[in-house]
C-alpha cells in the first residue's frame, strides 16, 4: 500500500516507498530478506519508472517520453516534489492549448478563404449583373431611339402626304 500511493510522486516515491519496504523487510525477517527486497524494488522501480512510466505518461498526456522525463526531473530540481507532481501535466496542457489554439488558428484560415471566395463570387455575380442592367439599359434606349426616328420618319411622310396633297388641290 505505501509503495502504490507514493508511486503518485514521480521518481522518487517510488524509491522512498522501496527503502520503506526494505528497512519492514531487514527489520521483520533480518539482512536476507532484506536484500532480497531491495533487488526487487530496483528491478521493479527502474523498469518501471526508467521505461514504462514515461511511455505510459507520454501517450496518455500526449507528449513524447523523453520530454516526459525531461519536463519531469527539470520541475522536480526546480520545484522540487510539486514540480516532479505537475510538471509533467502542466507540459501536457501547455501542448494541447497550443494545439487548439493552432487549429483554431487554421479553422478561422480556412473559413476567411471560404469566405473571401463567397465575397468575390458575389462581386463577380453583381459585376456581370450591373453588365447585363447597362446592357439591357443600352439596348432599351437604343430601341427608343429607333421608334422615335421611326415615328418621326412616319410623321414626315405624312406632312409631306398632306403637302402634296395640298399642292394637288
Amino acid at each position: 500500500a505505501v509503495t502504490f500511493i507514493a508511486g503518485y510522486v514521480p521518481y522518487l516515491g517510488a524509491w522512498a516507498a522501496g527503502g520503506f519496504t526494505v528497512l519492514l523487510a531487514l527489520g521483520s525477517d533480518g539482512p536476507t530478506a532484506a536484500l532480497l527486497m531491495a533487488g526487487l524494488q530496483i528491478l521493479a522501480n527502474g523498469v518501471l519508472q526508467q521505461l514504462v512510466q514515461p511511455f505510459a505518461m507520454g501517450t496518455v498526456l500526449g507528449i513524447h517520453p523523453l520530454a516526459v522525463l525531461v519536463v519531469t526531473l527539470a520541475g522536480g530540481a526546480i520545484f522540487g516534489t510539486m514540480g516532479l507532481i505537475l510538471a509533467a501535466p502542466l507540459v501536457a496542457a501547455v501542448v494541447r492549448v497550443s494545439q487548439d489554439l493552432r487549429e483554431a488558428r487554421e479553422a478561422a484560415e480556412r473559413e476567411s478563404a471560404r469566405l473571401k471566395a463567397e465575397l468575390e463570387a458575389a462581386e463577380l455575380a453583381m459585376r456581370e449583373a450591373a453588365e447585363k442592367a447597362a446592357k439591357e439599359k443600352a439596348e432599351e434606349e437604343a430601341a427608343r431611339e429607333k421608334a422615335a426616328r421611326e415615328k418621326a420618319a412616319r410623321e414626315k411622310a405624312e406632312r409631306e402626304k398632306a403637302a402634296r396633297e395640298v399642292i394637288k388641290k
